[in-house]
């Protein structure tokens, strides 16, 4: 027998201009086609007692799925509702499972399972978000030295919320795990890696990645000193497992920013502009987008009843990806606008639509929010052979909006491109 852990869900589907409820989840669609092709299966989870679990319930039946592990509730079932985009844009979702019957799985619950269960197949939300997520992992935790442990992510971010918040669950239930079954856009969403084109600079991946890196110079002054708080500390006698829960304990309430809650920030009039070079070497760019992305997703889901654009993420903060860009500073073309000093003072002004400090002022004390950002630079400059450079200007859009060029003009001045809503990714 194979059981199967995990959520039984509705999703909600646009059709006609009607939403149509269709039954959903990673695990219960698994069950179900084990059940279908004649495999002797358990579904493990809690149903809901009302009209939509009682489909769910319903369907199991029908495809031969004991249901002497299923717990049930009078919490409602949880739904997703389906969002669809036009053009290549897929479709998106937002759940509701908070005080549904996915949440009402306490540990006490965990039933024993059947002797002839040879693997049981555990995933998605219900290992995502807490409850349940402890009750499954305890589970997981019970079985891993008895049976094949298969462990699917299905990475859902408007519930996984930030990257870096769920890769330490991840990667405990992976050392649990016999077969861990993820897609390439889970494993790019958890470990999003460094973007290709700056390998070469001087300030890129030389000095961060490559060799003995400033990375290692921060990571042996890190866990030496403010982890284990001895200054002769020896990487060689590093523990992966305990000192980096060992690092969590005991800095992590100061050093870590992956909340997506920022409704009181927002509340108390904050704005927020936040940029990333897609040059940078040390931190990978695609975990800012991920946090922003998470923020939004937070807000659909749980909108402030003190604000009255109470899901807008836009209203409050803005994210500029930029180019080219390197670690804060430096790289090639147009990176230069108001992270450092400004290409030249005299060709580019420093005002609000050039420097981002400026702008978040303008934002605060006039509440003109920045579209774009121009950014200044020069490109084929080089002081050893006494070339100046020619001046370059390009608009920063704020995400997920991009650089278009308009098709006429000078391909170095940002008067001709616009920003078009896109996807920075």
């Amino acid at each position: 027998m194979i059981v199967v852990a995990g959520e039984a869900l509705v999703d909600l589907v646009e059709e006609g201009g009607m939403r149509r409820a269709v039954p959903g989840g990673g695990p219960f669609n698994t069950v179900i086609a084990l059940g279908r092709l004649g495999l002797p299966v358990a579904f493990l989870g809690t149903l809901s007692r009302d009209d939509h679990g009682g489909v769910l319930a319903g369907l199991l039946a029908d495809a031969s799925v004991d249901l002497s592990l299923v717990r049930t509730t009078d919490a409602p079932t949880p739904v997703a509702v389906v969002n669809k985009h036009g053009g290549d844009g897929g479709n998106s979702y937002t759940f509701y499972l908070a005080g549904t019957a996915l949440a009402d799985f306490p540990r006490a619950s965990l039933p024993a399972l059947p002797s002839q269960a040879v693997a049981l197949h555990v995933g998605t939300l219900a290992l995502a978000v807490d409850p349940p997520a402890m009750t499954y992992r305890l589970l997981v935790e019970r079985e891993a030295d008895k049976r094949t442990i298969v462990f699917d992510p299905n990475i859902r971010p408007a519930v996984f919320g930030d990257a870096e918040a769920y890769r330490p669950r991840f990667e405990q239930l992976c050392r649990l795990a016999t077969i861990v079954k993820m897609s390439r856009d889970d494993a790019a969403w958890i470990y999003p890696g460094y973007e290709p084109g700056t390998e070469a600079d001087p300030a890129a991946w030389i000095i961060w990645i490559l060799g003995p890196s400033v990375q290692s110079l921060f990571g042996n002054t890190f866990f030496g000193q403010a982890v284990h708080e001895q200054a002769k500390w020896d990487w060689h006698t590093m523990d992966f497992d305990r000192d980096v829960r060992l690092a969590d304990e005991k800095t992590a309430a100061i050093l870590n920013s992956y909340n997506p809650d920022l409704r009181s920030f927002r509340d108390h009039g904050g704005k927020l502009i936040q940029y990333h070079g897609w040059g940078d070497a040390a931190i990978a760019p695609r975990d800012s987008i991920a946090f922003y992305d998470a923020v939004e997703a937070f807000l659909k889901q749980y909108p402030d009843p003190r604000s009255s654009n109470p899901s807008d993420v836009r209203a409050f903060y803005r994210l500029f990806m930029v180019p080219g860009l390197q670690h804060c500073t430096g790289g090639p073309g147009p990176t230069s606008f108001g992270n450092d000093e400004l290409a030249s003072g005299k060709d580019f002004p420093a005002d609000a639509d050039h420097d981002v400090l400026l702008a978040l002022d303008r934002w605060v004390t006039q509440g003109i929010p920045p579209d774009k950002i121009i950014a200044t630079g020069k490109i084929g400059a080089d002081a050893k052979a006494g070339k100046p450079g020619t001046p370059i200007t390009r608009p920063l859009c704020a995400y997920p909006a991009v650089a278009h060029y308009k098709g006429t003009g000078d391909t170095n001045s940002a008067e001709n491109f616009d920003c078009v809503q896109g996807s920075a990714k």
